[in-house]
């Protein structure tokens, strides 16, 4: 049966809200991890791609990238580094989705 949780720090990033406890433990695994971080990715610029004018749904995909940029930018630099990884790889760029330049970092 699955345990819940409904409060605390299991499964957040620094400064960041909280992550699915069960994600972060798939996540420790780093092939994994990295897997699911650029398929994430491509999966937020996809759907904002087929959303290109300003509604309520590029709304949401555009909260998704900012949401995906502040949990890349929370883990620690060594952590892409120690795997030969470039953590700005990771990132979602306004030129990508212009809409994510009106969010706050």
């Amino acid at each position: 049966m699955r345990e819940n949780r409904t409060s605390g720090t299991v499964g957040r990033a620094p400064g960041s809200r909280c992550l699915y406890p069960e994600v972060i433990e798939i996540l420790k695994d780093v092939p994994v991890f990295t897997n699911f971080l650029r398929r994430h990715r491509e999966v937020i610029l996809s759907g904002a791609k087929n959303h290109a004018k300003l509604n309520s749904i590029l709304s949401k995909f555009v909260w998704m990238a900012n949401y995906h940029n502040q949990i890349i930018s929370n883990l620690h630099d060594e952590a892409f580094e120690n795997y030969d990884l470039d953590k700005e790889d990771f990132i979602i760029t306004s030129e990508e989705i212009p809409a994510l330049q009106y969010m706050k970092p």
